[in-house]
């Protein structure tokens, strides 16, 4: 499934460059977001899921947080493009910086720094922001205290 999502949003999103067509460009990325979800969701299993406490499962953790920021900045990205009053302030136009400027507040929003230079105005962004935020405060908070207990627990069972 995964591989299937992959190709498919390489193969749309070359017919979206060449083509110019917008709807082939939304395709594109709501396939590499799906991809991501899919990759998220198959790596919180293994990190949730795993008898032993050990550094790949932090690892992993720490992966899975950086790939919500990304499929976040993805989706923000859409948001932007389909409705461009979705969102106020310091923002680009040019593509390159626009990916980097949606990432960037993506984890800003993520982390609950929340700068002010980029605002969520339109009803369905500030839905967007308001759930990666707090999605990001849960997920700290579930992860710490669920590493915390894997590591009480293999620390007893090898005593």
């Amino acid at each position: 499934m995964g591989i299937l999502l992959a190709a498919s949003g390489i193969l749309l999103n070359v017919l979206s460059v060449s083509s110019e067509v917008t709807i082939l460009d939304y395709l594109s990325r709501l396939a590499v977001i799906l991809f991501l979800l899919l990759a998220t969701w198959s790596g919180l299993r293994q990190v949730v899921f795993s008898e032993e406490m050990n550094s790949n499962r932090i690892y992993g953790a720490i992966c899975i947080y950086l790939l919500l920021g990304v499929t976040w900045s993805l989706l923000y990205n859409l948001l932007h493009t389909a409705d461009a009053g979705a969102f106020s302030g310091a923002i680009t136009s040019s593509s390159r910086e626009s990916d980097v400027q949606w990432l960037y507040y993506s984890f800003v929003t993520l982390t609950t720094l929340g700068f002010g230079d980029i605002l969520p105005v339109g009803p369905v962004a500030r839905t967007l922001a308001n759930a990666e935020a707090v999605f990001g405060v849960f997920y700290m908070a579930i992860l710490v205290a669920m590493l915390v207990s894997a590591y009480a627990a293999d620390r007893q069972r090898n005593n």
